[in-house]
């Protein structure tokens, strides 16, 4: 548990790699605490992705500029936002809603954060 913060990150990935040195990988709740967590591996002397491969879940821009660069997965924000806003716009008007739910789909996004399995 990390908060959705760096910080979050951070103090989540220090008390998992003390309780299990031997983890290989961390799939983080979003880019912001996968920030966190590549700099609480760097502070043990790891090093990503030689030691640890990280993924956030964001897509953030700030991902791509990170050291290194964030393996990610990228959300459609803006669509899911956009539909969002239609389907209120739509219920405020009295405007009948067929449909509630939609599949937005992610996309792998490959970076520099990780390696295969050792």
């Amino acid at each position: 548990v990390g908060g959705f913060t760096v910080e979050g990150g951070y103090e989540a990935t220090q008390a998992l790699l003390a309780a299990r040195p031997q983890v290989s990988a961390i799939f983080a709740a979003n880019d912001l605490s996968a920030l966190g967590a590549i700099n609480a591996i760097a502070a043990t002397g790891r090093r990503v992705p030689d030691d640890v491969s990280v993924v956030g879940f964001d897509d953030l821009r700030l991902s791509a500029f990170m050291s290194p660069p964030l393996t990610t997965i990228h959300q459609p924000a803006h669509e899911i936002a956009s539909r969002a806003t239609q389907i209120l716009i739509d219920l405020t008007h009295g405007r009948e809603v067929r449909k509630l739910h939609y599949l937005f789909e992610p996309k792998l996004v490959v970076r520099a954060s990780t390696s295969a399995p050792r």
